[in-house]
């Protein structure tokens, strides 16, 4: 008869060889950088695409980059289709046009295929990261540098939702990468290879078309600032050396492929096309005016705090990066610098946007990864007496993870279950307005998901005690824990958010009601949300007058404008009605149906 204490050891002892195996699978894989990263890119692949169909496609953000998929198919345009038949997009078309060739291939416009570009730009992020972490640092420093920013909240969250910003990021970040390495070879052979120059015109021109001019603009200028400062020689003599031929020709070929849709574009649309996409959402966001409100106007501290956040739970150990001095001292001084310039760069640029949005700091958690992961591996090839400062922060860090962990459990309690924060002797009343403004400035995703962060942060921080100051396996840990927890986030608690529970059944009642003959009407704004569940259009309109010219309409209105829209008009009555979002405050969508009398009609 085999024992428990047989069983326990047959196990233990398994586990161990499946460990001792996988490190020995690893290690070969890591001999071979180009392999590793195409590894790593599948074994992410596999872990963010099994949640791009997980829940489905609802929040505004999404909605409307999806509405633009559906116009190219309905209207076979892939220059500039138009959403609702009549606005012109936001912003340029390669995330659509991805999107698009997805929805051709699987068959349907679809959650998965309106997300699957924002997953490719994740996995070249991934890659490029991996390279060129291992390439100026170590292949395990490479390691840690995609599982740092893997499990990272805002690039673990774009990388699963259709955004326009990581397909941007997708194709920026490999660009700054090729930017230092041209420069680099510059440094040591005085002259540029075309087997960087090229890649890095073609990323240099998909940023740019994934997102506008910025794409091309800032890697420009972060290579410029890096080449004046780090050049040795006289900048006289070191720009009269520069081969300006091969850079004009990188320059001009970047512009041409995003210049080439502008001209088409513009020949559809004309001066409203330019309007929207180069003044609206470029140059407006930085100089103000009064003609264009950007929206999410935050005070220039946001720029501080929205990197902090989209790099949560990570951004709490960014003390560690006391370290980069004495990184910056030895022969890969150049690489330390010019990442710092590149996180410099695109905080300066935001700084001067009027617009700021968690989303927009995308671009520099790459950065912020590879510092934060050779400072890790720095300290865990640091003799003994230098832990005591690990030791130090450890407690620091653990104590603040805890007591944030105490906060968010009470934040949960007040947010979603008010009834029971009553019992408090502060009363719930007194406190909400504070954590629902707190919410509302700062976004009820990275809000929640920041501080639940602070949990396996917590684990991460007892762990690291409990093995006596075993960094690289409390990191593991803590991006395991991290990734589980997103995946179930991603699955559960952000819908909530993102009006699933809600919205797709009141878009059947509406197509239920609605004769497809009869317009249908949106008052006071266009919800992008709404318009992507019917699978069909709405009329804009803002006034009473509006409706009453009209013999029979419904109206698609927000409940507390619905006295304003009957003080003024007879014969209407409620259809249907729904509340579109849990989240704080709720909005609460009715349909309205308006028939005109006899008197108004004649």
């Amino acid at each position: 008869m085999i024992s428990h204490n047989s069983d326990s050891k047959f196990y233990f002892g398994a586990a161990g060889r499946a460990i001792a195996w996988i490190k020995r699978v690893l290690k070969g894989v890591l001999q071979h950088p180009g392999s590793a990263a195409w590894v790593f890119m599948l074994l992410f692949g596999i872990v963010y695409g099994s949640l791009l169909d997980a829940r489905e496609v609802a929040s505004r953000g999404e909605t409307r980059e999806a509405l633009v998929v559906r116009a190219m198919a309905e209207q076979q345009n892939l220059i500039l289709p138009l959403r609702n038949g009549t606005e012109i997009p936001s912003k340029p078309p390669l995330f659509h046009w991805l999107g698009y060739g997805t929805a051709k291939i699987t068959g349907s416009i679809d959650a998965f295929s309106v997300r699957f570009p924002s997953l490719l730009g994740a996995l070249l992020v991934l890659g490029s990261t991996y390279l060129f972490a291992a390439r100026h640092f170590s292949p395990i420093t490479g390691v840690y540098s995609i599982l740092l920013l893997a499990s990272s909240f805002e690039f673990m969250r774009s990388a699963t939702h259709a955004r326009v910003d990581m397909v941007f990021t997708g194709f920026l970040v490999p660009s700054f990468y090729l930017a230092f390495e041209a420069l680099e070879d510059w440094y040591r052979s005085g002259r540029f290879r075309w087997s960087i120059l090229f890649p890095g015109s073609l990323a240099l021109g998909l940023a740019g078309l994934a997102k506008g001019p910025a794409g091309i603009f800032l890697p420009l200028v972060a290579g410029g600032v890096f080449f004046v400062v780090t050049e040795r020689r006289s900048l006289r003599s070191s720009f009269a050396r520069l081969p300006v031929l091969p850079l004009l020709i990188v320059v001009l070929a970047a512009i041409a492929i995003l210049g080439q849709w502008y001209w088409f574009a513009y020949l559809e649309r004309g001066s409203a096309f330019l309007t929207k996409q180069l003044f609206q959402e470029n140059f407006a966001r930085i100089v103000e005016s009064d003609s264009f409100d950007p929206g999410h106007r935050k005070p220039f501290l946001f720029a501080i705090i929205y990197p902090l956040l989209a790099f949560m739970p990570w951004s709490l150990f960014l003390p560690l990066l006391i370290n980069l001095p004495k990184q910056i001292t030895d022969d890969r001084r150049r690489v330390p610098f010019f990442l710092l310039l590149w996180i410099g760069v695109f905080v300066l640029a935001v700084l001067l946007s009027e617009s700021k949005r968690v989303v927009y700091f995308l671009p520099i958690l790459a950065p912020l990864a590879i510092l934060l992961a050779e400072s890790i591996c720095t300290l865990t090839r640091a003799p003994n007496e230098r832990r005591g400062t690990l030791g130090g922060l450890a407690w620091i860090v653990g104590g603040a993870a805890l007591l944030s962990t105490v906060l968010f459990g009470a934040l949960v309690l007040l947010v979603l279950t008010p009834e029971v924060a009553g019992q408090f002797a502060l009363s719930s009343a007194r406190v909400r307005p504070y954590i629902d403004e707190g919410i509302r400035v700062l976004g009820a995703q990275p809000t929640f998901f920041g501080f639940a962060a602070f949990i396996p942060v917590s684990l991460w921080f007892a762990f690291l005690l409990w093995r006596r100051l075993q960094l690289q396996r409390a990191v593991v840990a803590i991006v395991v824990a991290l990734l589980l927890g997103g995946a179930c986030a991603l699955t559960s608690i952000l819908p909530i958010d993102g009006n699933v529970k809600n919205l797709v059944p009141f878009a059947r009642q509406i197509e239920a009601r609605v004769p497809s003959v009869t317009p249908l009407l949106i008052y006071g704004g266009l919800s992008y949300p709404l318009r992507y569940a019917l699978h069909r259009d709405l009329v804009p309109i803002s006034t009473p007058a509006e409706v009453q010219s009209r013999r029979e309409a419904f109206i698609v209105i927000a409940e507390d404008r619905v006295q304003e829209l009957t003080e003024q008009l007879k014969n209407i009555t409620q259809v249907a009605r729904a509340t579109t979002a849990v989240s704080k405050p709720e909005l609460r969508l009715v349909l309205l149906h308006y028939e005109a009398t006899p008197e108004s009609a004649e």
